[in-house]
């Protein structure tokens, strides 16, 4: 079972612990959301002012994390203990991964099969029901069950592919002949996945036709997502549930794709783009754009157009 205290977060955080209230000995033994929280519990409040102070002094948590510019009063860590930081969720998010995650050792699942000429790192966790082709996987990455690996597949350190994903499979490519007729295009390239990325249940990531498919560091990808053939997805973007690329998008670094997102194929987006829920991309982004809509347009630009339908169709 899970005991920390208020006194071992504070060394977790150093610095970042701009404040600490209360008897520092506090001892708990699970992470609790505010409201739903425990007095053997650690929470945390990303609320401001009055209303964050109204939420604390009613949780029972024994250790709440919350913003640094709060004034308590004696009262309010009697019974609790205050850390007090620049951004709670953020470091709620460190102490969880430091002390409330369990992390699964190396090694590979009876029922797992791994090809003779893969070269797989001896820390590499493979759960049940795998099949991991011959590919490269690099050290502390953790491969749950019912994962399909295909070769030319390059896998860097530290990546978590949950279960149900496929990687290196043949991108959607056919040509026409002159009857009409689909004939293959051969997919004889691979796919990258760089260090740090996590690909949640059900993530499809074609192989390249003839380049590679490549996912850049630190990039999450959320369930359910499709990522097709030479697609290029930049550094720490955060890809919401559901969301399709046709062949040949790239997408810059530090993105956030909202879920259900649909891309054109060859399509360019820069770095820091927003884009909202349920959009259709169908022409290049520049970088910094935050867009949103079907077709996808600029927000302010979208939110005009839908008041100007509004006032067109008289709806208050």
């Amino acid at each position: 079972m899970v005991s920390v205290t208020a006194e071992q977060i504070k060394r977790l955080l150093g610095e970042r612990a701009l404040q600490v209230y209360g008897d520092q000995s506090r001892r708990v033994v699970t992470a609790r959301p505010l409201g739903e929280d425990t007095v053997d519990s650690i929470t945390y409040c990303a609320a401001k002012g009055d209303e964050a102070l109204r939420k604390i002094r009613k949780c029972e948590a024994g250790i709440v994390v919350c913003p640094f510019d709060l004034t308590f009063r004696p009262e309010d860590f009697s019974t609790r203990t205050l850390i007090q930081v620049k951004d709670p969720r953020l470091e709620f998010v460190r102490i969880l991964n430091a002390f409330f995650v369990t992390t699964l050792g190396p090694g590979v699942h009876a029922t797992s099969v791994i090809h003779s000429k893969a070269k797989v790192d001896s820390s590499v966790h493979v759960g049940p029901f795998c099949y991991i082709d011959q590919c490269e996987i690099g050290e502390g990455t953790i491969i749950y069950g019912h994962v399909r690996i295909y070769d030319h597949v390059r896998i860097g350190r530290r990546v978590v592919i949950h279960a149900g994903c496929v990687v290196g499979a043949d991108g959607f490519g056919f040509a026409r002949s002159e009857q009409g007729e689909l004939e293959k295009f051969p997919q004889v390239g691979g796919v990258i996945v760089e260090d740090d990325v996590e690909l949640q249940a059900g993530v499809h990531v074609a192989r390249g036709a003839l380049g590679d498919t490549r996912i850049g560091k630190g990039t999450k990808i959320d369930s359910g997502c499709h990522i097709a053939h030479n697609d290029v997805i930049g550094k720490h973007c955060a890809i919401a549930a559901h969301t399709m690329f046709a062949g040949s998008v790239k997408l810059g670094d530090y993105c956030y794709v909202g879920p259900l997102t649909a891309f054109r194929d060859h399509i360019e987006v820069g770095d820091r783009v927003t884009i909202g829920l349920a959009s259709v991309v169908t022409k290049d982004i520049p970088s910094g754009a935050s867009v949103m809509g079907a077709p996808a347009r600029a927000v302010e630009e979208y939110k005009k157009m839908l008041s100007a339908v509004r006032s067109i169709a008289g709806i208050d």
